[in-house]
């Protein structure tokens, strides 16, 4: 039981804030979702908006689904990326602790330096190699010192809503007769949907868990990107051909290893994850 429980979604109009909110119209939670356009949390004038629609709603949790997340374009645009990812948190956290909610946050495997070949625990020292996952980093740090917040690290993040790797790639494939796929980074891809589920029925309501915790959310297995194509390609059956980073030109650097460990989630939060490939088979036939 809920008890008509109060849930305030930022980014509602991003893939994860989408995801969110088809999930939750199925469940008795009271949710405003606030798009971009609404509560732009690049800018103090936002930020009022953001507080603005707290103090009428009231929620007993904001989901920040809100974040910077081009890669390449944060290495130019630096200053938005830390204003949306690391300082509208700050900002956050004190209207969490002046107006009682908690928050439930995420970030990402590349606040990892992707170096080794074990997979990344919680305890684990974070060192981002591009501006992206430094924000994301700093962004964590505040909401853990909050002490009102639980942290998330997903990666790979897929929906059907929005745009994302599985979804160009089965794109592209329908439109070309060969694809060249980076084969030397590897982590595994995380599919918004059951991340959802897993959140709103593990998660929200379970006040215990806000205070300033830490998980690794991740699937079963690991891959690369060109793995992730194989299996999209299983019914194109179009050329694959496997890259490596240096012939692949982007502007930041990505980690080369960031699989996610989710002992801890397992042990802690219940989490029983389907492999990787299993998730991808299952989107493949909502999107194909």
């Amino acid at each position: 039981m809920n008890n008509q429980k109060k849930i305030l979604i930022t980014g509602a109009s991003g893939q994860l804030g989408q995801e969110f909110v088809s999930y939750l119209k199925q469940t008795t939670f009271q949710v405003k979702a606030l798009t971009r356009l609404e509560a732009d949390i690049s800018h103090s004038l936002g930020l009022a908006d953001l507080k603005a629609e707290i103090l009428l709603f009231k929620p007993d949790f904001l989901i920040n689904c809100a974040a910077y997340t081009s890669v390449d374009m944060a290495e130019d645009k630096g200053v938005i990326a830390e204003r949306v990812n690391s300082d509208a948190l700050s900002a956050i956290a004190v209207m969490a602790q002046e107006l009682d909610f908690k928050i439930l946050h995420f970030s990402t495997d590349y606040v990892f330096d992707g170096s080794g070949d074990e997979p990344w625990t919680e305890e684990d020292e974070p060192f981002p190699i591009n501006i992206y996952g430094l924000t994301k980093r700093e962004g964590e740090l505040i909401l853990l010192e909050s002490g009102l917040a639980l942290v998330l690290r997903v990666s790979g993040l897929y929906s059907e809503f929005g745009s994302n790797f599985p979804k160009t790639i089965n794109r592209l494939l329908g439109e070309r007769d060969e694809l060249n796929i980076v084969d030397d980074q590897f982590s595994s891809p995380t599919w918004a949907k059951p991340l959802v589920e897993f959140v709103v029925t593990k998660l929200i309501c379970n006040f215990e868990l806000f205070n300033g915790s830490l998980y690794h959310y991740s699937e079963d297995g690991e891959c690369s990107w060109y793995d992730v194509a194989a299996i999209i390609n299983e019914k194109h059956k179009k050329r694959l051909n496997a890259v490596s980073s240096n012939e692949f030109l982007q502007v930041a650097k990505r980690p080369a290893y960031s699989k996610l460990d989710n002992t801890l989630a397992r042990k802690n939060l219940g989490l029983k994850p389907n492999t990787w490939q299993e998730n991808l088979k299952e989107f493949l036939k909502i999107i194909q």
